[in-house]
């Protein structure tokens, strides 16, 4: 079980927003043909570093693209800088990157609505500074709980996204802002959900996919962007037809960006909810083998959770199909510190016989749990996805058959 607040759930979309308008941004060909994003190359060098899950180690390769820029482009992109910054030290001390990064924004949205009024034919800046204000909405969430900042930050980048459309009804790339609105509407809390209705739309599964593949059929800048979104249809009350669909648009992306070992993560959740748990499995150690062969700072800093998040569906696999010498044997093999293999290995000893053994191994597991171990940053979000109270579920439901609440 992915243990994820509800509430944020349902706001965190702006986040998503961000980097997935920003970092891919620019226009439609067809109704602009003389415009271009400034410095386009700085923008597909991040989008390489953050999906490849390498950005640790290309900072300074960065930090001199941007610096090649000026004005409101390099404001802009020295905040998403910050903003990355931010979250791959989740585990870490955020305060001083969250203060230079509410510096840097600040004066990205000043610089931002500057050149909206100097160039107000130019769709690029008001696409730049709705999306900043999606970004200073998830710091505000993530960070600071700062609920109504949020909210208010978010407001205004819908606002922005919204007359862009209205202006330039052939632009589709920011449509993928109300697909992913209207999903974490529809996957969100009763209250959110009729709250958001009256402010800003109706959550719906089937409208926020459609306008996803409108981005992905007729945009030209964010089509790899759009598929990432569906990664939020991978756990949830979601229908098998609309899961599997989303499943084939991760598959496409991960074609494109192989190094991402957290998306074949969320593709094996997404087939052992349909029920496909063969699928579950091969996607699970393909995973595995990446983190294996495209190691970076990223995966090594969170490799016990990542991994163990991977190996879970494998163990899933050799217990459903009754294979527990096998899992055993791995098991035992592997150094888990997140305990996760230790929790199946207790469950493959219940399975043949060995239950005294099996019940201290399973006590001393759960006594020593760890959220450090245990805790992930969701991708491209400042959000932690943490197994451990779903570890000591399952250890004490299926191992030490205690009655749950």
């Amino acid at each position: 079980m992915l243990v994820i607040c509800r509430l944020r759930l349902a706001t965190h979309w702006l986040v998503q927003v961000l980097f997935w308008l920003v970092l891919s941004a620019s226009v439609r060909a067809d109704p602009f043909p003389s415009l271009q994003l400034p410095h386009y190359e700085v923008i597909q060098e991040m989008r390489e570093a953050l999906y490849q899950l390498k950005f640790e180690e290309s900072q300074e390769r960065l930090r001199t693209a941007i610096d090649q820029t000026d004005g409101a482009v390099w404001a802009t992109y020295q905040a998403i800088f910050h903003y990355a910054e931010l979250i791959v030290a989740r585990k870490t001390n955020p305060g001083p990157k969250a203060a230079s990064f509410e510096v840097q924004s600040d004066e990205a949205i000043r610089l931002l609505e500057r050149q909206v009024e100097r160039e107000p034919d130019n769709p690029v800046w008001s696409l730049y500074l709705g999306a900043m204000y999606g970004l200073k909405a998830g710091v505000a969430l993530g960070y600071q709980q700062a609920y109504w900042s949020a909210y208010r930050y978010g407001i205004r980048g819908v606002e922005i996204f919204e007359e862009l459309r209205e202006r330039y009804p052939d632009f589709y790339d920011p449509l993928l802002s109300s697909g992913i609105l209207k999903i974490m509407i529809a996957q969100s809390s009763w209250f959110v959900r009729n709250v958001a209705a009256l402010v800003l739309t109706t959550g719906s599964l089937e409208g926020g996919m459609a306008d996803l593949e409108q981005v992905i059929q007729h945009g030209k800048w964010m089509r790899e962007e759009a598929r990432l979104v569906h990664i939020f249809l991978m756990w949830g009350d979601v229908p098998p037809e609309l899961r599997r669909r989303a499943l084939e648009h991760l598959k496409e992306f991960i074609k494109t960006y192989p190094g991402n070992a957290q998306v074949y993560f969320f593709i094996a959740q997404g087939y052992w909810k349909l029920g496909d748990y063969s699928l579950a499995n091969r996607y699970a150690l393909q995973g595995i083998h990446q983190m294996r062969i495209r190691s970076t700072q990223f995966t090594r800093q969170h490799q016990v959770a990542l991994r163990a998040m991977l190996s879970r569906t494998h163990y899933r696999f050799l217990s459903r199909t009754r294979q527990f010498p096998l899992l055993l044997a791995i098991t035992r093999q592997v150094h888990d510190p997140s305990g996760t293999a230790d929790a199946y290995q207790a469950f493959a000893l219940k399975a043949t016989n060995r239950r005294e053994r099996s019940e201290r191994l399973a006590r001393t597991t759960l006594a020593q749990l760890q959220d450090d171990h245990l805790s992930l940053p969701m991708f491209l979000s400042p959000f932690l996805i943490t197994r451990k109270a779903s570890l000591e579920h399952y250890i004490r439901k299926h191992v030490l058959e205690e009655s749950q609440p």
